[in-house]
C-alpha cells in the first residue's frame, strides 16, 4: 500500500489520519546523526509497518520521510505473538 510522505509524516508525528491507527512507533536503531523508528499501523483490520529516520539531535535538522519520494510504500505485516524469557534477580 502506497500512501503520501505528507501522511506518513504525519502519522510519525503521531497523528492519527486518513482512518490509520498507530500500533506502535518505536526506536529500533540508530546511526551517527539520525535515529531510526519502526511504525506500526492499522486499518481496516489490516496491519502494515514502516522505518523512517529523524535527526538524533537538535542541531540535525532531519524530518521523517525528507528523502524518501513523494509515495511512501506502507509493507503488510501481521500480529504474532512471541514468548519471552527474562531474568529477575533472586530474592535472598
Amino acid at each position: 500500500m502506497k500512501i503520501s510522505k505528507e501522511t506518513a509524516q504525519s502519522l510519525a508525528d503521531d497523528a492519527e489520519v486518513n482512518a490509520f491507527k498507530i500500533v506502535e512507533n518505536k526506536l529500533v536503531g540508530h546511526s551517527r546523526w539520525s535515529l531510526v523508528f519502526s511504525l506500526i499501523l492499522e486499518k481496516d483490520d489490516k496491519y502494515y509497518t514502516v522505518e523512517y529516520s529523524t535527526g538524533s539531535t537538535e542541531l540535525q535538522d532531519e524530518i521523517p520521510f525528507e528523502y524518501d519520494e513523494d509515495e511512501i510504500e506502507l509493507a503488510e505485516v501481521t500480529p504474532q505473538q512471541i514468548l519471552t524469557t527474562i531474568y529477575v534477580p533472586v530474592d535472598e
